[in-house]
């Protein structure tokens, strides 16, 4: 996936980025906030919404950012000098993916990352029962299918780490958005209906729960938190 440009989401992505940046429709490309870049540097579509970009500061041309070969591109966002950090015992794909995402759903990409590891030991085409890919979204739940159509995701986009990981940060911002306690919006990650009646009557915290947050932790120290 290095050094090529992402080729998933749309519509509910350019609200999403609101004041952090914004994403050119169709060919969606990920344009940072602090950067400007040239139209006519960019191969143009009539549906391409030239609105969503963010045209205020440094006029830096597109080339910079995606290449010339944009339309063919097939999936990427920031190369490796723009990464917040660079980690090398995590693949590159899963830590760009949990930098974009995280910053996209306000969730912090070590966070994003220990999940990954938790759930697939960051192998994108893992799969156990229902549960597949990166996060293990679970094809048999309703709300993940519906939450795939909304980000315009189908079942076979799951076992790639963009798709994986947007619909994975999308379930999370809403569970911490309702529970706030990242404890317990793990153990409902996890679908652990005994470890949520255990962990709101004694307050012990799941195994899952606990095993994530102490690499998350880990991993935060690691990158200089």
């Amino acid at each position: 996936m290095k050094d090529k440009i992402v080729s998933i989401l749309l519509g509910s992505v350019l609200g999403l980025m609101a004041g952090q940046g914004a994403w050119i429709s169709q060919n969606q490309v990920y344009v940072p906030n602090d950067t400007q870049i040239r139209l006519s540097s960019l191969p143009y579509s009539e549906d391409m919404d030239r609105k969503a970009i963010d045209l205020e500061s440094v006029d830096v041309d597109i080339e910079t950012l995606i290449g010339t070969d944009a339309p063919e591109a097939e999936s990427h966002i920031l190369r490796e000098d723009t990464l917040l950090y660079y980690d090398d015992d995590i693949p590159y794909d899963v830590q760009e993916c949990a930098q974009i995402y995280g910053q996209m759903y306000d969730i912090w990409p070590e966070f994003l990352e220990a999940i990954a590891f938790t759930e697939s030991s960051y192998i994108p085409t893992a799969e156990n029962g229902s549960c597949v890919g990166l996060m293990q979204i679970n094809l048999d739940c309703s709300d993940q299918i519906e939450r795939m159509e909304r980000l315009g995701l189908h079942e076979e986009d799951m076992k790639t780490e963009d798709a994986s990981m947007i619909v994975a940060a999308d379930y999370l911002r809403e569970l911490f958005d309702k529970y706030k306690d990242p404890a317990e919006v793990l153990i409902r990650y996890n679908g652990d209906r005994t470890g949520l009646r255990k962990y709101r009557k004694t307050g012990e915290i799941s195994d899952y729960a606990k095993k994530v947050l102490e690499l998350s932790e880990q991993l935060e120290r690691k990158h200089g938190k």
